[in-house]
C-alpha cells in the first residue's frame, strides 16, 4: 500500500519524483562499485559469464516488459507485474555495477604492472644515457686540456722567435706591399686603356698618370708604416 502511495506521489509530483531517482542513482552507483572492490579484497572474484548473464537477463526484462502489447499474450500490465520488473531491472543495474567494482582492480593492476615493468627499462635507458655523456665530457675535457696545452706551447715558440724573426717578417711584408703595388698599378694601366680605346683618351691619360702616382704614394707610406711599426716594437722590448 506504502508502494502504491508513493508511486502516486510520483506521478503526481514528476520534478521531486525525478530529482529524488536522480539521487538515489548518485548515491546507489558508488556504493554498489565500492562494494564489488570489497568483495575483491575478500578474495571474492565474479567470474566473467556473471556479467554476460546480467546482460541476458536485462534483454529479457526489457523485452517482457508490461505493457500493452503483451497484456494479454505473456505478462498483464498490471501495477504488480510493472514494479516486479522494475525491481529485478534495478538489481540487474546492481549486479552490473558490483561487477564492474569486482573487476577493477585487476584491471588497474594489468595498468600498473605493466608501468612497473616498463619502469626498468626506461632507468636502464637512462643511466646509459648519462654514462655515455659523462663519458663525452670526459672526452672532451681531456681534449681542451690538449688543446690549451698546444695553444700555450704555440704561443711560447711565437714569442721566442719574434723577436729573430721581426726583421724577415717586415722584409716579407714590404715584398708583399710592392707586390699588391704593381697589380694595382697594372689595373689601372688597363682601365686607363679601356678608356683611351673608347674615344676618351683624355680621361685614360688622367686615370694612368694619377693611378701611378697614386700607387707610388699608397707604396712609400706603407713602407714607412712597417718600418714604423718596428721601431715601436723594438722601444718597446727596450723600455722593459
Amino acid at each position: 500500500m506504502n508502494a502504491k502511495r508513493l508511486s502516486q506521489w510520483a506521478k503526481a509530483n514528476p520534478a521531486k519524483s525525478w530529482i529524488l531517482i536522480l539521487c538515489l542513482h548518485a548515491i546507489m552507483a558508488p556504493a554498489c562499485f565500492l562494494l564489488g572492490v570489497r568483495l575483491y579484497i575478500h578474495d571474492y572474484i565474479l567470474p566473467a559469464g556473471f556479467l554476460s548473464g546480467l546482460f541476458i537477463l536485462f534483454t529479457i526484462l526489457c523485452l517482457f516488459y508490461p505493457g500493452k502489447l503483451y497484456r494479454k499474450v505473456l505478462v498483464s500490465g498490471t501495477w504488480r507485474n510493472r514494479k516486479i520488473f522494475d525491481t529485478a531491472i534495478l538489481a540487474v543495474s546492481v549486479g552490473v555495477m558490483v561487477f564492474l567494482g569486482n573487476a577493477f582492480p585487476d584491471h588497474s593492476r594489468a595498468e600498473i604492472k605493466q608501468e612497473v615493468m616498463v619502469i626498468p627499462i626506461v632507468l636502464k635507458e637512462h643511466l646509459n644515457t648519462r654514462k655515455e655523456l659523462r663519458q663525452e665530457r670526459k672526452t672532451l675535457r681531456q681534449y681542451k686540456s690538449e688543446w690549451k696545452q698546444e695553444i700555450r706551447d704555440l704561443r711560447k715558440e711565437y714569442r721566442q722567435n719574434r723577436q729573430a724573426g721581426e726583421g724577415n717578417l717586415d722584409v716579407l711584408w714590404i715584398i708583399l706591399l710592392c707586390l699588391a703595388a704593381i697589380v694595382v698599378w697594372w689595373l689601372l694601366i688597363l682601365i686607363g686603356c679601356s678608356i683611351s680605346c673608347n674615344g676618351m683618351e683624355t680621361l685614360g691619360t688622367v686615370v694612368m698618370i694619377g693611378g701611378t702616382i697614386g700607387v707610388i704614394i699608397g707604396l712609400i707610406l706603407g713602407i714607412r708604416a712597417i718600418l714604423r711599426h718596428n721601431k715601436r716594437g723594438v722601444d718597446l722590448q727596450i723600455k722593459p
